[in-house]
């Protein structure tokens, strides 16, 4: 039996077991698809680490979703819901015209991300707080260096710290909110230029 063979019998034994065969899975057989797809990081303070999927308990999380013919951001924004995912972004990074589909049910996290990536040179980088960033894919080894941002909001007249705050990075879809004690940390900033 030839490969491609083989591979259709694995998926086709897979999907009567509940597993979906996504657009990425059919690709695995090309040598080139790691190249096409996300690569998934974890950042610890200033330090980046390449991962694999099955390294994060998010991304072997299986979500379930119907996608027709929908924007990236839209496809993102329904995994990230059904993952429980807090994922931010620059929507600059992405491709405006890309259209995507996809019908999974029981598809890891990582297998759904790889689906709609595909071909957007986009990595994907998480924190060990469980937040995600999309960020560009650099040219350089280790390809992201990125940093967090720390902060106390207070109220101007009273000093007291406030509550519940909404903190963004702007121009991105970074933020967090204040603690109890005003304080905020955003993790997963890609190191920009200077303003």
């Amino acid at each position: 039996m030839n490969r491609s063979l083989l591979v259709s019998a694995i998926a086709m034994t897979l999907n009567a077991f509940g597993a979906v065969e996504s657009h990425a899975a059919r690709m695995q057989d090309t040598g080139k698809f790691q190249e096409r797809g996300p690569r998934f990081f974890l950042t610890e303070g200033v330090t980046v680490v390449r991962v694999d999927a099955g390294q994060l308990s998010v991304l072997t999380h299986r979500v379930s979703l119907v996608l027709n013919d929908v924007t990236l951001e839209e496809a993102l924004t329904q995994i990230a819901a059904r993952a429980g995912l807090r994922l931010f972004y620059t929507k600059g990074l992405l491709p405006s015209a890309k259209r995507v589909s996809l019908d999974a049910r029981e598809l890891t996290v990582a297998a759904a991300l790889t689906d709609v990536l595909l071909d957007t040179k986009l990595d994907v980088l998480f924190s060990t707080t469980g937040q995600a960033a999309l960020v560009k894919r650099a040219d350089v080894q280790p390809p992201l260096f990125v940093g967090s941002i720390d902060g106390r909001v207070t109220d101007k007249e009273t000093g007291a710290p406030l509550v519940g705050a909404g903190v963004t990075v702007v121009g991105t879809t970074l933020g967090n909110n204040t603690d109890e004690d005003g304080r905020y940390r955003i993790t997963g900033v890609p190191v920009g230029q200077p303003r």
